[in-house]
């Protein structure tokens, strides 16, 4: 959870300006919803997408995988940020949802600096290369939900006995 606690507040500080260090009076830059694109170097490739929303009363919330998220925030020295009282709900998940929650949690405990380039927040952990990549999430009501196929041609679908998952699809 210390990890998680830990991108919440870095993504806090990284907002929408390039290189800027944000002060606590410039919660516009990053009071925002940030989507998690890259994780150690990989495209993250998962069904529902892992983000992290700020809110100006420095509240922390967000979805990891499977299970939601919600905490406080606060920002220190115009370029730290420190994640309270940070804690997930406990859902049964698949494992591949599992894995990821677990590598965002040991993110979040380990990276302690952020860069802002081109629209994109990077957490980091010294010097070395981004941690983690996240973008700015559209606030468009169609995209980034689960979108299940319930009727074809004007006829119920039904699942097959050896479908394992309804058809959907994720804009």
């Amino acid at each position: 959870m210390k990890y998680l606690a830990s991108i919440v507040l870095v993504a806090l500080l990284v907002g929408c300006g390039t290189g800027k260090k944000v002060k606590e009076t410039d919660k516009d830059i990053i009071c925002k919803k940030w989507e998690l694109s890259i994780l150690d170097g990989e495209q993250v490739a998962v069904n529902l997408p892992v983000y992290l929303e700020l809110t100006e009363d420095n509240k922390v919330g967000g979805f990891i995988g499977c299970n939601r998220l919600t905490g406080t925030y606060s920002i220190e020295n115009e370029s730290q940020i420190k994640v309270n009282q940070l804690g997930t709900t406990r859902m049964m998940c698949p494992e591949m949802e599992m894995g990821m929650e677990s590598q965002v949690l040991e993110l979040l405990n380990t990276v302690d600096n952020f860069t802002i380039e081109g629209g994109k927040l990077m957490l980091n952990f010294g010097s070395k290369v981004p941690m983690a990549t996240f973008v700015e999430m559209s606030d468009n009501e169609i995209v980034n939900k689960y979108w299940k196929l319930t009727k074809l041609d004007g006829e119920p679908v039904q699942m097959a006995a050896n479908q394992e998952r309804e058809q959907y699809f994720i804009l």
